[in-house]
C-alpha cells in the first residue's frame, strides 16, 4: 500500500524543483524565539523554533540549549527551513557516499546568528530536532548532520530518542542541519570522525599551547585502540578526552564564541566532534554484543511427503542495517520436487530433496526505506533432513524467477542447519548438488570474477588489482591440486574486501535497488572457500572427525564447540 505522506512529500519536492510554485519551498516557521528564565529575563540559554510544511504534512521542533549565552533574544538568531529534492545534485554533492536524504523528512534547517549581531555564548551548544514524520527504531540509520554553507554534511549525532523521532548533536558553529540516513560501513564512519577530531585539535594548537600535548596524547591512544578494534578502550579514551576539555574549558582551552567578531571557541568545536565519536563507538559495541543481528521466522507447511514440513528461516546482518521484519515478507510453499520449472532454474545435476520440497521467498516492501550493507546471511534449519558428513545438500539462491546458484558457506550438525550469504533478498531452495567438485569451483570462480568486473568502474584500481591477484593465486593453487592453499587465498580476499571499507560499494536499499558489490564479493568468496574445503575432505571420512586427524576424540569435540559458539564459547 502506498504511503500517502511519503508520496505527497516526494511529489512536492518535484514540484519545487520545477519551480511551478515559486517561493513555496520556504517553510512556515510557526514560532521561534529565546526561552528565558522566569525570574530573570536577561538569562536566556535556550532557543526554540517550530517548523511546519502544512501542504506536505511535515513538521518539527528545533531546540537549542547553551551552557551560557548572551544576547540570545531580540532576533539575534535566525532559523529558516527548506524542503529539498532528495536527488537534487546541489544536495547530493554535499553528502558522503552511502548517505541519503529520507523521503519522509527532506528538510534542510539553517541556523545562523544575525549578521553583525551581538550574540555570544560559551562552551558547546546542544541541538535537538524532534519530528513525528520519522519513526524511531533501535537500528535506525537516521543521524543528525551539520554542514557549513555549501560544504559537505558531517554526522554530529550524540544520542537518539524514542517516541516521535528525536536526534541530538552538539557543536560550536552554526550552519545547515539535516536528518540523513547513514548507510556507510561502520569503519568508514569511525575513521571519518576521528579524522575530524584530529583536524579540530590540530587547527586549535596555536590557541591551546598548554593543552595541545595532552589532547594529542589522547588521540594517539585512541588510534591505537581503534586499530586493534578495542572499542571499549576507545570509548574510555574519548570519555577522558571529553572530561579533560570540560575541566579546562575557559582556562587553557578558550570557550567563548562571538560570531559577530568571527571568534569560535575551541571547547564547542572539540566537544561536538568527540561526543559524536563516542556515540558511534557505543553503537559498535552494541552491535558486537549481539543486540543488532537479525530475525527468524518459523514455518509448518502442510502437504509435505510425510505430512507437515517444519523449519525455521533466519536472516542476519554482519554490518549496520535498518531492515525491519515488518518490511520484509518471508513466505514459503511446498513445491513438486520434480517440477520442470524449478529444475530448469537449477544447475544440471542438482535436484530438490524429496524430504524438503520447499521454496522460500523474501520480498522487501519497496514503500519502506530499508537498507543493509555488506553480506546478509540466510539460514534454514529443519529436522526434515539429517546432517551427515559430506552431505550434498546445499542452499541455492536466485532472483525472483531467475537461475538458482549455490551460496552455501556452512553446514550444521544433528538436524540440518545450512547457511549462505548474499547481497540482496530473493528466493531459496535446498538442492542436492551432485556436480563434480571442479565444476562447482569453476562456476563460483566465474561468478566471483563477474561480480568484481561489475564493480570495476566504482572500485579504486589498486583495490581491483589486489583482489584480482588473490583470485589468480587461488586459481593457480587449484591448478596444482592445492585446494587448501586456494582456500587461504580466498580468506585473504575476504579480508581485503573488508579492509577496503567504503572504497567498495556495499549498500542495498529497498528504494534504490542493489549496488552491494562488497556483499556479493564476500558471499561468493565465502561460498567458494567452503566448497574447496569440503572437496579436500575424504568421501568416507567419519563425520565425527571434525579436525580430520583420522580419529574421533576430545579435540574434535572442543573444535566443534568453538565452531558453533565462536567467541561466545561457554
Amino acid at each position: 500500500m502506498t504511503n500517502p505522506r511519503r508520496y505527497l512529500a516526494l511529489l512536492l519536492s518535484l514540484v519545487l524543483v520545477g519551480c511551478l510554485i515559486p517561493g513555496f519551498a520556504n517553510a512556515q516557521v510557526v514560532s521561534s524565539g529565546a526561552l528565558c528564565n522566569e525570574t530573570s529575563a536577561d538569562t536566556c540559554n535556550q532557543f526554540k523554533a517550530e517548523i511546519e510544511f502544512a501542504q506536505a504534512g511535515i513538521s518539527a521542533d528545533v531546540l537549542l540549549t547553551f551552557e551560557e549565552a548572551g544576547n540570545l533574544a531580540g532576533g539575534n538568531l535566525v532559523v529558516t527551513a527548506t524542503l529539498v529534492d532528495p536527488r537534487d545534485p546541489a544536495v547530493m554533492s554535499r553528502l558522503s557516499k552511502g548517505v541519503f536524504v529520507p523521503a519522509d523528512f527532506p528538510v534542510m534547517i539553517s541556523i545562523n546568528p544575525r549578521s553583525g549581531g551581538p550574540l555570544q555564548f560559551r562552551g558547546a551548544w546542544n541541538l535537538e530536532i524532534e519530528t513525528e514524520n520519522l519513526e524511531f527504531s533501535s537500528h535506525t540509520p537516521l543521524r543528525l548532520f551539520r554542514g557549513e554553507a555549501g560544504r559537505r554534511f558531517d554526522d554530529i549525532s550524540q544520542s537518539l530518542g524514542a517516541g516521535s523521532f528525536r536526534v541530538r548533536g552538539a557543536g560550536g558553529q552554526f550552519s545547515d542541519f539535516m536528518i540523513l540516513a547513514d548507510h556507510r560501513p561502520v569503519d568508514a564512519i569511525l575513521r571519518e570522525k576521528i579524522d575530524k577530531l584530529t583536524q579540530a585539535v590540530n587547527a586549535s594548537v596555536n590557541d591551546i599551547p598548554d593543552a595541545a600535548p595532552d589532547l594529542l596524547a589522547f588521540l594517539d591512544s585512541l588510534n591505537v585502540s581503534l586499530d586493534a578494534k578495542e572499542f571499549e578502550d576507545a570509548v574510555a579514551t574519548v570519555a577522558d578526552l571529553i572530561n579533560y576539555v570540560k575541566d579546562n574549558s575557559g582556562g587553557t582551552i578558550p570557550n567563548d564564541t562571538r560570531p559577530g567578531e568571527g571568534v569560535v571557541g575551541v571547547t564547542g568545536r572539540l566537544l561536538g566532534t568527540a561526543e559524536s565519536l563516542r556515540f558511534s563507538l557505543l553503537l559498535v559495541i552494541e552491535t558486537d554484543t549481539g543486540e543488532v543481528g537479525g530475525f527468524r521466522q518459523s514455518f509448518a507447511l502442510a502437504g509435505g511427503p510425510t505430512g507437515s514440513v517444519e523449519f525455521d528461516v533466519f536472516v542476519e546482518f554482519s554490518e549496520a542495517f535498518s531492515v525491519d521484519q515488518s518490511g520484509l515478507e518471508i513466505t514459503a510453499e511446498i513445491i513438486d520436487h520434480n517440477s520442470p520449472e524449478i529444475l530448469a532454474r537449477l544447475p544440471e545435476s542438482v535436484r530438490v530433496p524429496e524430504e524438503f520440497p520447499v521454496l522460500v521467498r523474501m520480498t522487501p516492501d519497496a514503500e519502506q526505506e530499508q537498507a543493509f550493507s555488506g553480506m546478509a546471511q540466510f539460514e534454514i534449519r529443519t529436522e526434515a533432513l539429517d546432517f551427515i558428513g559430506n552431505t550434498p545438500v546445499r542452499l541455492f539462491k536466485a532472483p525472483d524467477g531467475g537461475a538458482f546458484e549455490d551460496v552455501t558457506f556452512s553446514l550444521g550438525f544433528g538436524s540440518m542447519r545450512i547457511r549462505g550469504g548474499g547481497r540482496q533478498f530473493s528466493e531459496f531452495v535446498l538442492g542436492l548438488d551432485l556436480r563434480p567438485p571442479d565444476e562447482i569451483a569453476a562456476d563460483k570462480i566465474a561468478r566471483l570474477r563477474a561480480t568484481l568486473d561489475e564493480g570495476t568502474g566504482e572500485i579504486p584500481a589498486a583495490t581491483v588489482h589486489r583482489l584480482s591477484q588473490l583470485l589468480d593465486n587461488a586459481e593457480a593453487s587449484l591448478a596444482e591440486g592445492n585446494g587448501r592453499g586456494a582456500a587461504d587465498q580466498l580468506e585473504a580476499f575476504i579480508e581485503e574486501v573488508g579492509d577496503a571499507g567504503g572504497d567498495i560499494p556495499s549498500l542495498w536499499r529497498s528504494d534504490e535497488g542493489d549496488n552491494n558489490i562488497a556483499g556479493g564479493l564476500t558471499s561468493l568468496a565465502e561460498s567458494l572457500r567452503f566448497s574447496l574445503l569440503v572437496a579436500e575432505r575424504p568421501v568416507d571420512a567419519d563425520p565425527g572427525d571434525v579436525n580430520r586427524d583420522g580419529q574421533v576424540d576430545v579435540s574434535d569435540v572442543l573444535l566443534l564447540i568453538e565452531q558453533v559458539f565462536g567467541d561466545s564459547t561457554p
